[in-house]
């Protein structure tokens, strides 16, 4: 019983100095820290970075002050958390020596660049105690690009050379945020055109507010005149205030308004009939099959012209300029005129009268290499052909009357150029 009981005792023993062990260890892998301020000050130059590499606020700066002349460093560490996560991001450390600056160039112990909300703790040994320093304020590392959109009240204009203003004012529609501030002096709209020069700009620098709308009557902002015929190209550029940027972009198309013509559509007689041009960028969006709303005053008008001619065979061609892949362009004009046909059949012009072809960049009236060429080599063209038995050699037939009709005075109601 004696033995039974002695054996007891030091199993007891035992467990307690293994516990005590234990805790002994344990309290020594996890020190207890006291406040570091008295003997560190740390800070960083900016509580808002944007690590993209654009030489514009892409770190931040930690300093590190000591503030005491005489003290023992063993080690130093200092971690960036993730506030959400709570999670360590990186980490500096050293021995024996404190530097005065870290730097953060906002990337993770793996080298990719890192989003969101941190905070950095500070900790020491320092003359035989363990000091720590925690931030109070967040760090915030942003490289996400603002939100924006841009849309126009048309993209199509007329110019009225005349009062030297457009027809109607564009009205540019466009709405723009961040998470952080948007910098004005940074955030602008600007009207280029075909030769990339700046000819209008809106600078929100001197605005209260950036406004969600602005208007333009077609003067440009270096004479004060109205700009030509041609396309434009608006941009909409806008930046944070840590210089993350973005810009979107719009494209209108001005046409020259006919003066003292009762038609909107232009017919002139070739060879093979009579032939009436119109522009996609009248009739469709960039890229678009779809017929556009401002399309319809200018194909019904030609829908009048073809019930002028009942007899008559129609062929609607359609054409795009060389930008962009060549069998795309070829689909994309067919599927245009194809559009107009369909038109053409829904008010009543007889289907078997009609024929469409597609021939993409072919057959271009004018250079692509400018931008005022490719917007006249974008088009369709309705050719009301003669009939079969007219005479359609160039030879001994300088006058054509066109399927016997009085073509002059038909003409002259619709327009007709004459060249």
């Amino acid at each position: 019983m004696k033995k039974t009981t002695k054996v007891l005792f030091l199993l007891l023993l035992f467990i307690c100095l293994s516990v005590n062990s234990y805790l002994y260890a344990s309290k020594k892998q996890e020190p207890s820290f006291i406040d570091g301020k008295d003997f560190v000050s740390v800070s960083s130059d900016k509580k808002l970075f944007s690590p993209n590499n654009d030489s514009f606020s892409d770190t931040v700066t930690f300093e590190i002050s000591l503030l005491q002349e005489k003290m023992k460093i063993k080690n130093w560490r200092f971690d960036i958390l993730n506030i959400q996560t709570d999670k360590i991001v990186y980490s500096f450390s050293g021995q024996e020596e404190i530097p005065k600056t870290l730097i953060w160039d906002g990337k993770d112990q793996n080298g990719n660049f890192v989003e969101g909300n941190f905070k950095y703790i500070f900790t020491a040994l320092i003359n035989k105690k363990n000091i720590k320093i925690e931030q109070a304020d967040e760090i915030v590392s942003d490289i996400t690009e603002p939100y924006i959109s841009l849309s126009s009240s048309a993209d199509t204009v007329l110019l009225d050379k005349e009062n030297n203003k457009f027809v109607k004012d564009v009205v540019f529609n466009f709405d723009i945020g961040d998470e952080s501030e948007i910098d004005k002096t940074k955030t602008k709209l600007q009207v280029y055109s075909f030769k990339n020069k700046v000819v209008k700009e809106w600078d929100f620098s001197t605005f209260s507010e950036i406004p969600q709308t602005v208007s333009w009557d077609g003067k440009d902002d270096i004479y004060g005149l109205l700009v030509p015929a041609g396309e434009y190209k608006v941009v909409l550029t806008v930046s944070d205030i840590i210089n993350n940027k973005t810009s979107i972009n719009v494209n209108i198309t001005t046409f020259e308004q006919v003066v003292g013509k009762v038609s909107e559509i232009v017919v002139k007689e070739e060879p093979r009939g009579l032939v009436v041009n119109l522009s996609s960028n009248i009739l469709f969006s960039s890229g678009n099959s779809i017929l556009k709303k401002e399309a319809k005053s200018s194909l019904d008008e030609t829908v009048k012209l073809l019930n002028a001619y009942p007899a008559n065979k129609v062929l609607i061609e359609g054409y795009t300029d060389s930008t962009g892949d060549k069998e795309k362009n070829l689909k994309l004009s067919y599927d245009r005129a194809q559009a107009v046909y369909l038109y053409f059949v829904q008010n009543e012009v007889p289907a078997e009268r009609l024929s469409v072809v597609g021939y993409g960049q072919d057959n271009p009236v004018s250079s692509n290499k400018t931008a005022k060429g490719r917007a006249q080599n974008r088009r369709v063209n309705i050719i009301i052909l003669k009939s079969q038995s007219e005479d359609t050699s160039d030879s001994g037939n300088e006058t054509n009357n066109f399927d016997a009709r009085e073509t002059d005075e038909e003409l002259k109601n619709i327009g007709v150029n004459e060249d």
